[in-house]
């Protein structure tokens, strides 16, 4: 019998288009709904963030109202300034405020107006006004997902609102400035106060509709958003997409966000201290839930209509649907079982439908191609890694030779140029200092050659005992590269404590310090310095090998530990390399649980490793 086509048999449940245009009208409405919802929402929001912005600028015009209201220089105990709702409060004379720590007093007692703004406090002026405002300020930084990069643990900067009043006295000339400030780490109450005078103590199943945050650059310090247990989300972080809008390029953000595993719609905008620089973010939130849901109930009512049309046509088309599946699942069964290896699976190309039929067909056809490629493949591989031993052991072999040939060319070189084996003129001289320095660079490059090969084959065997970084690893790579360092007029200074030890492989780690050591001397700076240092960490120790030289670019920080990959700046291009030391001190490191990374600096670069410290 003749197969039908596909076509024909779709021909005859015409209801189907039903299903279409009640799907394409579904998805119409919701298409729409949803950019209308968005853009309301968006509106909101930014209103509302205009109305948050009001209000702290009414929280900073507050303290110059209380300010004005003073008769300085009055007694500003600390009842007065507790009373006056202030965290600190303080009378300067003309020659304090002139060196005040405030650049909003300072700016106050040149100009003889009153000024007042946002501003960061830091520790030291914080314990001048009050111990607890120190301890009041300093935030644990929690690890927040998707915020940007951020070392530090804690902040012990203040966010302060503040204001200074300059006094004059009756011909005109400055007595004094008044100023007095709040400081906005943990001021829940003006967070809190914002919101619900915004949202009007709305709620939605319980919660808060909206969140109003302060940000310390991008920590939050004073909020009324909460994380998983129910306590205030203090010290957690923006997104590294509101922090780059925000701080780096002082805009506005306003989008859907993802705050405490809850989705809201937000607004961000800078907080600018009195020179324009931003130091801060005043954020909104609004809940996304209740208008998902009023659109979720809109939709459900259409859906409900759309559906009952769809119920009546879905009878007849079981039958089709019966039809086409069948020879899809026999298909997935075919992919399956070739999944698993089975390249022998064929499928039955004669079916009821012709265009199933034909895919069958080229889908045996395909698997025979796909089956005689992997033989052909795994050939291939065969003898790849036929030819990759072969080189290896090519390199092991030839280095190996080469290390013994050379060593003893290496001691000829020296005893010929230092006059042991007769006097020489000064040509003969620097003829064999250059053929000594060739023979070094070509030791060297045999023994990082020796390592390749033992990296290649996995043959890395690690015997550890315990070393000290400084006597045991690393003097014997500066004495060794002292000779090079004086002819480049470089500083080598070893600033490794002697008591930092590690449990490592002694040779394995000379080939390390040996590798970093020449790297720095090669690349650095003619003149400059070559600076060992090491540092506990905790149960780790942290080494760094700097040098004075030209800064890393960042798209070359993926090319220093490939094998066999050099970089070349101006000034190198003379200088001989191989390009497989970094790899290969890489591959030890790791071997040893460690990490290797490259740091560029503003004047050098820093190759810093880290090694788990010895018990």
């Amino acid at each position: 019998m003749r197969p039908k086509t596909l076509r024909t048999q779709i021909v005859g449940a015409f209801i189907a288009i039903i299903i279409f245009v009640g799907t394409a009208i579904t998805l119409l409405v919701y298409t729409l709904l949803q950019q209308e919802l968005v853009v309301r929402i968006k509106n909101e929001v930014r209103k509302n963030l205009d109305a948050t912005r009001t209000m702290y600028q009414q929280e900073l015009d507050a303290i110059r109202w209380t300010l004005e209201l003073l008769a300085p220089p009055a007694p500003l105990s600390a009842e007065r300034r507790t009373e006056l709702g202030l965290d600190y409060l303080a009378w300067l004379t003309p020659e304090q405020a002139g060196g005040a720590a405030s650049e909003i007093v300072r700016e106050a007692a040149r100009q003889g107006q009153a000024r007042g703004g946002s501003r960061l406090i830091f520790p030291e002026e914080l314990n001048q006004y009050d111990a607890e405002l120190a301890a009041r300020a300093r935030i644990a930084v929690i690890p927040t997902p998707r915020a940007a990069a951020f070392e530090r643990r804690k902040i012990d900067t203040a966010l302060a609102l503040e204001y200074a009043v300059p006094v004059h006295d009756a011909q005109g000339d400055l007595c004094g400035v008044l100023a007095a400030g709040k400081i906005i780490n943990r001021r829940f109450v003006l967070v809190d106060r914002i919101r619900d005078l915004i949202f009007d103590y709305a709620l939605y199943r319980g919660e808060a509709l909206g969140r109003v945050t302060i940000f310390l650059d991008d920590v939050r310090v004073a909020t009324n958003v909460v994380d998983g247990t129910g306590n205030r989300a203090i010290g957690t972080r923006a997104a590294a997409e509101v922090y780059h809008t925000v701080i780096e390029q002082k805009k506005q953000w306003i989008g859907r966000s993802l705050v405490m595993q809850k989705w809201y719609f937000t607004a961000y905008e800078p907080i600018f201290d009195i020179n324009g620089r931003p130091i801060g973010i005043l954020s909104l939130g609004v809940l996304e839930e209740p208008f998902a849901a009023e659109k979720n109930r809109f939709m459900a009512a259409l859906f409900a209509i759309i559906i009952s049309s769809i119920v009546l046509a879905s009878a007849a088309a079981v039958w089709i649907i019966s039809r086409i599946t069948r020879p899809v699942q026999d298909l997935l069964r075919a992919t399956a079982a070739i999944r698993q290896g089975d390249m022998c699976h064929r499928i039955p190309d004669h079916c009821g439908v012709k265009e199933f039929c034909l895919l069958n067909r080229e889908f045996n056809a395909m698997v025979q191609k796909l089956a005689e490629r992997e033989q052909g493949l795994r050939q291939t591989n065969e003898q790849l890694g036929a030819m990759n031993r072969n080189y290896l052991d090519v390199v092991g072999f030839v280095s190996h030779e080469l290390k013994s040939i050379l060593s003893s060319l290496i001691v000829n070189s020296y005893n010929l140029g230092n006059g042991l084996l007769g006097a020489l003129s000064d040509a003969q001289k620097k003829a064999v200092q250059a053929m000594s320095k060739n023979l070094e660079y070509l030791a060297a490059t045999v023994r990082n050659f020796l390592s390749l090969s033992r990296i290649e084959k996995n043959e890395l065997a690690l015997h550890r005992v315990r070393l000290s970084v400084r006597a045991d690893i690393f003097e014997e790579a500066v004495d060794a590269f002292a000779q090079l360092a004086q002819e480049k007029q470089m500083r080598v200074v070893n600033e490794i404590p002697a008591d930092i030890t590690v449990d490592a492989d002694r040779d394995m780690m000379q080939i390390v310090a040996n590798n970093l050591v020449a790297n720095a001397v090669k690349y650095g700076q003619t003149g400059g310095t070559v600076r060992l240092a090491a540092r506990r960490r905790e149960a780790s120790v942290e080494v760094d090998v700097y040098n004075d030289g030209i800064p890393i670019a960042p798209g070359d920080l993926p090319k220093l530990f490939r094998r066999f990959s050099r970089l070349h700046y101006a000034g190198t291009e003379k200088i001989k390399g191989t390009g497989i030391g970094l790899f290969i001190a890489q591959r030890i490191i790791e071997q040893h649980g460690g990490s290797l990374a490259a740091l560029p600096e503003s004047s050098g670069n820093v190759f810093r490793f880290r090694l788990n410290a010895a018990d």
